[in-house]
């Protein structure tokens, strides 16, 4: 489960953010069969973790299908985004059909503490969310055995 929150406010990606009013959702799953009937627009949700070692391993991020657009922040810091968010009077474009993985850099990883994910979202309208596919942190061996199987 992972802390949801509709609404927008950068500051909901830092780890230090106390979220503990926030409600808890399953991912992958859409927002509206969770409680948000109908909501469109921001969204952010947060997962907090704990790696024991990282040496000599890159890690990757990978956040399954989001409908439509997101960025993605870890212990604060930007890692990746997929689409553009709206501006005042101009059009974006949906990427819900896209898969994300992002790569973590291994400056910001806390060695055996608690570290914070944290995605940030955008729905044009339908369903929105996190909502399908695997999500996880990997090595990037094991995301390279993950594509070829497909």
């Amino acid at each position: 489960m992972w802390k949801f929150k509709p609404g927008n406010n950068n500051e909901w990606a830092s780890p230090d953010y106390d979220d503990t009013g926030w409600r808890r959702v399953g991912v992958p799953s859409h927002w509206e069969q969770q409680g948000f009937p109908n909501y469109n627009g921001y969204a952010w949700y947060r997962q907090s973790f704990e790696i024991k070692r990282t040496k000599n391993r890159k890690l990757i991020f990978v956040v399954g299908k989001i409908d439509d657009i997101d960025q993605v922040f870890l212990n604060g810091v930007s890692i990746g985004s997929t689409g553009v968010f709206p501006e005042k009077g101009k059009e974006t474009k949906s990427y819900c059909n896209t898969k994300r993985a992002y790569f973590i850099p291994p400056y910001l990883i806390r060695e055996n503490k608690e570290n914070l994910i944290a995605v940030k979202v955008y729905d044009l309208g339908g369903n929105g969310g996190i909502y399908s596919g695997h999500i996880g942190i990997v090595t990037r061996k094991e995301f390279l055995n993950y594509q070829q199987d497909k």
